[in-house]
């Protein structure tokens, strides 16, 4: 029974995972043409098609399972828990699909509201800014009734020009630690903006993904629910107390550094993330906490050149003086290392230089001498009796000077 169910959902997921690979460029494209949005409708009911399929069939699985005795249940269970087709569980492709299916009706609303990501920028600069424009009376700024720069609009106390860039809205995944910025992006984009709240809470669902979209399912995209939505996320999500708990123990888990530039350089980095994030809620609590859990994981050498720094300021440093105290260390460790690496490649090549010429020198003597060698040799040749004997018929006595038969030693014309 559940082979053949597991034969009806392979072809369907693996048709799935087709109309994905098609839908996801349409809903990641920063523009969108009519085209892309007639596919993306078109392929909505084929992808609600396949999933009512699967979900069907799912529970059957399940039906099935129920019916089964005891001792067989466990081990169809098992089968069930390891039915991956495409490397991923039949519940996770289903769940995929879901978040599809909920993408594309955001993008199929925005369009039928004349608001599709293509228009963004014109939504959150250009468009919105002439809309608002046109609404509120003409600013004169002398008696001569001169207008405002036309490519400035004032609103929200920010000059903002018109010639503003298409912009794309960043996509939260339920980290609590990227909530602050996440949430500082699109407040400044499109909460603080002068349109109708059941859009903005299009756009809010728009850039959930992941944890943070599961988090608010039965939210739908209408002005009503904009505001328990963006709660709802803040509970959750933008518990700063939560996340102060969070990156304290990021802190502390840290490794440890050695006296390596390159450790340090890393332990000080991933600090400067971490205390960025703290400075960035307000004021750092748990100071001493947060000195300590630095100093800690130092080597024995930089805490006490950290330590004399405080003492020749004398005063007692906090959070933001020690950052700088190790981050003026380190900046002087790596200097160092610079130095020393080029004065390294420098005696190097000058030891390959010096070394060059001297062999280059000693081939040339040693040809030399072995020159002189060979010619003393020709010119003072002399033979033991035996191999005189051996090679009297090959070899005769040759004067070097005079080519007579006798030793060079014993010529009379020198």
């Amino acid at each position: 029974m559940s082979g053949t169910i597991r034969q009806a959902m392979t072809p369907a997921i693996t048709r799935l995972r087709e109309h994905f690979e098609e839908i996801r460029p349409v809903l990641d494209a920063q523009e969108r043409t009519a085209e892309g949005i007639e596919m993306l409708r078109t392929r909505l009911v084929k992808v609600r098609r396949i999933v009512n399929r699967l979900e069907e069939k799912a529970n059957q699985w399940q039906d099935y399972i129920r019916g089964l005795p005891v001792n067989e249940r466990q081990a169809e269970e098992q089968v069930l828990a390891n039915f991956a087709p495409l490397e991923h569980h039949y519940a996770e492709w289903i769940e995929n699909a879901h978040e599809i299916i909920a993408d594309i009706d955001i993008v199929l609303a925005e369009s039928e509201d004349g608001s599709t990501q293509s228009d963004l920028s014109e939504e959150l600069g250009v468009g919105q800014n002439r809309l608002n424009q046109s609404r509120r009376p003409q600013v004169f700024v002398n008696e001569g009734q001169t207008p405002l720069n036309e490519n400035f609009v004032r609103r929200n106390e920010y000059n903002i020009p018109t010639h503003l860039p298409r912009t794309r809205l960043a996509e939260f995944y339920g980290d609590p630690l990227v909530w602050p910025e996440f949430w500082q992006s699109f407040s400044r984009t499109v909460d603080s903006l002068e349109i109708d709240p059941g859009l903005k809470a299009h756009y809010l669902i728009q850039c959930l993904r992941g944890k943070a979209k599961r988090a608010v399912l039965g939210y739908r995209p209408i002005a009503e629910h904009y505001e328990p939505l963006k709660d709802a996320l803040k509970r959750q999500f933008g518990n700063e107390r939560a996340i102060r708990d969070t990156l304290h123990a990021e802190l502390i888990s840290l490794p440890v550094a050695n006296e390596s530039v390159y450790s340090l350089r890393s332990y000080v980095e991933e600090v400067e993330r971490i205390c960025r994030s703290l400075t960035a809620m307000g004021k750092v609590e748990d100071e001493s906490i947060v000195m300590m859990a630095i100093k800690n994981k130092l080597p024995k050498n930089i805490i006490l050149e950290l330590l004399k720094k405080e003492k020749e300021t004398k005063e007692t440093w906090n959070v933001d003086e020690l950052r700088k105290g190790l981050e003026e260390i380190v900046t002087l460790r790596e200097e160092v290392q610079r130095c020393a690496q080029t004065f390294s490649k420098s005696v190097n090549y000058s030891q390959q230089r010096f070394g060059n010429n001297w062999s280059n020198n000693r081939g040339f003597n040693q040809k030399q001498v072995n020159f002189r060698k060979e010619n003393f040799d020709r010119v003072f040749a002399v033979q033991s009796g035996d191999d005189k004997a051996k090679n009297s018929k090959k070899f005769e006595i040759f004067c070097y000077f005079c080519h007579g038969n006798h030793h060079a030693e014993k010529c009379e014309i020198i």
